[in-house]
């Protein structure tokens, strides 16, 4: 891999995504590729441009979109100049798939190919995101489920035409085969697949020999050969978990064993929701079982309608009913949010659900439900556990070129919000602040304050507040103080007359646990020679650079007269310049150290007996 070096290359679309496609180069390396035109899988295209590595997110806790794509064997991203297509394609596998559905309505067509193919698009958005809401995604995800009922259909077919066991199989094996094509080789459905198919080769080759743990234990470690990173994959984990815990819960002879042995499943899963999701929806107990078998009789309807595209019409009535049920069940408000847990919560959640099981398979029921029950206080730990931080926190969150920065006190005392930032390409607050907030435990902002109206730092409140538990909302700068439970925050721009909505920002002042704090949204130089005269002493630690560095703030008297011993600007990739490098001078030149987002990422303090840590998030 050439990085960061400018030349022409070759390569081919293998995978299409909403927002993005995977490619290949001549020798079979994947990368990253961000493109606006519509193109399919197999096309070819000449680029001009350089390879870099994966960045990051630079928000900590949340998903890691380089993590994710790395488990699925992606090198590094192109970044275009120009581009060429050579040929267009359109792949035997989209196209198979098409033909199958083409006599169909759009909408059912797609619901077919979210629900049998695995295929999401923007007319089945609405009903996966409602999914993972209630955490019943998993019905949707071509796994097991799938293949088992297609080798089940099979069978019963195939064993009118032909006669030996083992030559059903071997045909079976191959249509489940272009059928796992059909899927692109997902994660879960290969999963399936290769546990189906060394389950052949066990009666074929040693006679049923190895139990179907060792089976699956064998798939698990097929698979991370074949790619190591696979195991931060959440579709591997999820597989692997919930298979392991059918296989030890199967046999087992329990009370209630058709309530009991789904709610262990169930619960099986939850410290990988957390992870990923930070928040448990109560609904999800019985999301899972109610559509259970509305899913399976769709699975069953799907396969009918594209034989008989006739029946659409019925179908398309019953999809439009299954619909509803999946909103109403995701509007019911039983949504808690628990963060992120760290490593000793799954630790210990699977050491008590795996003890539980034991117990079960030793008949000793009574002492496995108790020890069932101990799950309980583990997850009202973790759901409390942001009221057990004895630090308090300042964030400087990295939304680009904006400013955005979450005062988090101890103990879950206050958290409040200073700018939102705003992007004009995403929903910054749904994919990125919300995601953090929950990641952090954060079930409500005590106040959102608004420095002024400039997008780079208020486009993203609307949808904040939302989507979001917000108390109140604060803008402008005709406030003198505010006061939330033992923090004070000052606003040393009050009543300074102003004529731009830049100057007239509020400047929020405030002291956490010994340190200083200096907001100065994006007031010029006039505004800052106004506060020194209305503050002759004005202690400051850690000051957010006023207008991301523009060279029009942060002159050298008000450097001289707050002495920081921090500066952190809040920048993304501009066109005007920011940072201004006399800016980044003057600051040099007081020995101020400087912390960009755009190089550090997110840039969080944290204090504790009036001591000051930090820690960085680089891209």
């Amino acid at each position: 891999m050439l990085e960061n070096h400018v030349e022409d290359y070759k390569i081919t679309i293998i995978s299409k995504e909403k927002t993005y496609y995977i490619v290949k180069d001549e020798n079979d390396i994947k990368y990253l590729l961000y493109l606006d035109e519509d193109i399919e899988e197999g096309s070819i295209l000449k680029v001009n441009g350089e390879i870099k590595r994966l960045k990051n997110t630079t928000v900590p806790l949340v998903f890691n979109f380089a993590s994710y794509l790395k488990s699925q064997g992606v090198k590094g991203q192109f970044y275009m100049n120009d581009y060429e297509v050579i040929y267009y394609n359109y792949p035997f596998r989209v196209e198979f798939i098409d033909n199958l559905v083409s006599n169909l309505s759009i909408k059912s067509a797609s619901f077919i190919k979210l629900l049998i193919f695995g295929e999401k698009s923007i007319l089945t958005d609405s009903i996966y995101n409602n999914l993972i809401d209630v955490s019943a995604v998993h019905l949707f995800v071509v796994s097991g489920f799938h293949f088992n009922i297609f080798k089940l259909m099979l069978t019963n077919l195939l064993s009118r035409f032909f006669k030996g066991e083992k030559i059903i199989e071997g045909i079976i094996i191959v249509i489940l085969f272009f059928y796992l094509y059909l899927l692109d080789f997902a994660i879960s459905a290969f999963r399936s697949f290769l546990f189906i198919f060394l389950r052949y080769l066990n009666r074929l080759l040693f006679n049923s020999h190895f139990h179907r743990v060792e089976l699956l234990s064998l798939t698990g470690i097929l698979m991370v050969l074949i790619n190591p990173l696979v195991v931060i994959s959440p579709s591997f984990l999820l597989c692997f978990i919930v298979s392991f815990v059918i296989e030890f819960t199967n046999k087992l002879k329990l009370p209630f064993k058709k309530i009991l042995i789904p709610f262990i499943l169930h619960l099986s899963t939850l410290p990988i929701i957390l992870d990923f999701n930070y928040e448990y929806n109560l609904v999800s107990i019985i999301a899972t079982p109610l559509l259970t078998l509305p899913t399976t009789i769709f699975f069953f309807l799907s396969l009918i309608v594209m034989i008989f595209p006739f029946l659409d019409f019925i179908y398309l009535r019953c999809l439009i009913g299954f619909e509803e049920l999946i909103r109403l069940i995701n509007q019911i408000p039983l949504k808690l949010i628990f963060g992120k847990p760290d490593v000793f919560f799954p630790t210990i959640f699977y050491l008590i659900l795996l003890t539980s099981i034991l117990l079960f398979s030793l008949n000793i029921k009574k002492k496995a439900l108790i020890n069932l029950f101990l799950i309980i206080p583990l997850l009202v730990c973790q759901y409390f556990s942001t009221s057990l931080i004895i630090y308090d926190e300042v964030h400087f969150i990295d939304v680009g070129q904006g400013d955005c920065i979450l005062i988090k006190k101890a103990f879950n005392q206050v958290n409040i919000l200073i700018d939102t930032g705003g992007n004009k390409s995403f929903d910054l607050a749904t994919n990125r602040l919300i995601p953090y907030f929950k990641a952090l435990n954060i079930k409500k902002l005590d106040a959102l304050i608004i420095s002024h109206d400039d997008f780079d730092h208020m486009g993203a409140a609307s949808s904040l507040l939302s989507n979001f538990n917000v108390d109140k909302v604060i803008k402008g700068n005709d406030f003198k103080y505010l006061k939330f439970n033992g923090l004070t925050l000052y606003n040393l721009n009050y009543q300074i007359s102003c004529d731009n909505d830049n100057d007239c920002s509020n400047v929020i002042y405030t002291n956490i646990n010994g340190i200083y704090y200096l907001f100065s949204g994006d007031i010029s130089s006039n505004i800052e020679q106004e506060i020194i005269k209305k503050n002759p002493i004005l202690k400051c630690d850690v000051l957010k650079v006023s207008h991301h560095g523009s060279n029009t703030s942060t002159s050298e008297e008000f450097i001289n007269h707050i002495k920081p011993r921090f500066a952190i600007i809040q920048v993304g990739t501009n066109y005007y310049g920011h940072p201004h490098n006399e800016v980044l001078k003057r600051l040099d030149n007081y020995n101020v150290i400087t912390l960009t987002t755009r190089n550090q990422g997110s840039i969080i303090f944290k204090m504790f007996n009036k001591k000051l840590m930090i820690s960085l998030t680089p891209p």
